[in-house]
C-alpha cells in the first residue's frame, strides 16, 4: 500500500467515526435513561470505544446497537 493510500483510507474512517458515535450515544441514552452528553462521556471512557477507535479493530463495521449492547456489557 503506498502512503497516499494509507492517508485516504485513515481520512474515510475518521470521517465515519463521528455519526458512528454520536447513533450509539443516542441509542445508550435512550436505554439507560441518562443525558446524551453523559452518554457521550460513558461511552468514550468504554472499552468499546477504545476499540471503535482503533481501525484494525473493524468495530467500525458494526451497528450503533451493537456498540451500545458491548457497552453496556463493558466490552
Amino acid at each position: 500500500m503506498f502512503k497516499s493510500d494509507f492517508f485516504a483510507n485513515e481520512k474515510a474512517f475518521r470521517s465515519l467515526l463521528p455519526g458512528k458515535i454520536a447513533l450509539t450515544c443516542e441509542r445508550i441514552a435512550e436505554q439507560s435513561g441518562m443525558a446524551p452528553i453523559e452518554a457521550l462521556a460513558e461511552f468514550y471512557e468504554s472499552p468499546a470505544y477504545r476499540e471503535l477507535e482503533a481501525e484494525s479493530s473493524k468495530r467500525w463495521w458494526e451497528s450503533p446497537a451493537e456498540l451500545a449492547r458491548d457497552w453496556k456489557a463493558g466490552v
